[in-house]
């Protein structure tokens, strides 16, 4: 989901106010955040005012983080928006500085998502072909909460997973239930379930298709796996979140937690979206 914030939003970020809660749901792992540059100038200006009115201590730590708002949001220069942005203000009349957020969505193929709902109510009554939100209303809430933790993963792509891990599984339990059956007896032989997987094209199939997949796509499988296992009390966006900081672990360090939660790919899948694989 592609959206373009504006100051009253992006502000709810770093001090508290009403719907900040809200606001910080546009912080979401898979969502596109854009703000014309000129958002660095309305920031500063209202932590200077909040300070001024003793409604925050010291302004210069959040000064400080305007340095860093690149880390959460793409800036567009308001320089490529200006014609655009007064062209907007000389036809539904309203301030050229709020105008330019508009044209950030229009050029961006974003929602405008505002906590100024005089503004939201002036786009969506002109004629501009750009879609706003208003952040205080609970369904466009529930609406960002839930587009930034959408499944990428096809439903596919999870079937065929599934299909190859129970291949795998099945042939290494014929596998070892043979070995068993030959080595039953001999001194120190181990339990079948002390037993490392055996290799085989169906354990080399399972491999290379987790090999194959992308980041995005093991967050949602280690999330699936979380979900089927019951971790947070099996709700979905805890064990979203939780796989988002699970997955740099297994990039770097080769974690073997997405192979071992798939046994409850299955389960998760099902108890997200209600579709049997």
């Amino acid at each position: 989901m592609k959206l373009t914030a504006d100051a009253s939003v992006v502000v709810k970020w770093y001090v508290s106010e009403r719907y900040s809660e809200e606001a910080r749901l546009l912080l979401g792992h898979r969502l596109e955040r854009y703000a014309p540059d000129f958002v660095l100038v309305e920031l500063a200006n209202v932590f200077w005012k909040k300070a001024r009115m003793g409604e925050i201590g010291d302004p210069h730590p959040y000064f400080q983080e305007l340095s860093r708002i690149r880390q959460a949001v793409a800036l567009i220069s308001s320089a490529d928006l200006i014609e655009r942005a007064a062209q907007i203000a000389a036809q539904i009349d309203h301030p050229v500085y709020d105008c330019l957020y508009i044209a950030c969505a229009e050029a961006t193929g974003s929602t405008l998502i505002t906590a100024d709902r005089k503004l939201a109510a002036i786009v969506a009554d002109c004629a501009v072909d750009v879609e706003v939100q208003d952040i205080g209303v609970p369904e466009v809430a529930d609406k960002i909460a839930a587009a930034a933790t959408a499944l990428v993963v096809t439903h596919d792509k999870i079937a065929e997973l599934v299909a190859a891990y129970d291949r795998h599984r099945e042939t290494s339990e014929n596998i070892l239930a043979s070995i068993a059956e030959g080595e039953a007896g001999s001194p120190g032989f181990p339990e079948i379930e002390s037993l490392e997987p055996v290799d085989s094209p169906a354990l080399r199939r399972f491999a290379y298709l987790i090999a194959e997949l992308d980041d995005e796509e093991r967050i949602d499988l280690l999330a699936l796996g979380l979900l089927g296992q019951g971790h947070s009390g099996a709700e979905w966006q805890p064990a979203f979140q939780r796989a988002c900081e699970m997955i740099d672990d297994f990039v770097q360090k080769k974690s073997s937690e997405l192979p071992v939660l798939s046994t409850y790919w299955r389960a998760g899948y099902e108890r997200l979206t209600g579709i049997s694989i």
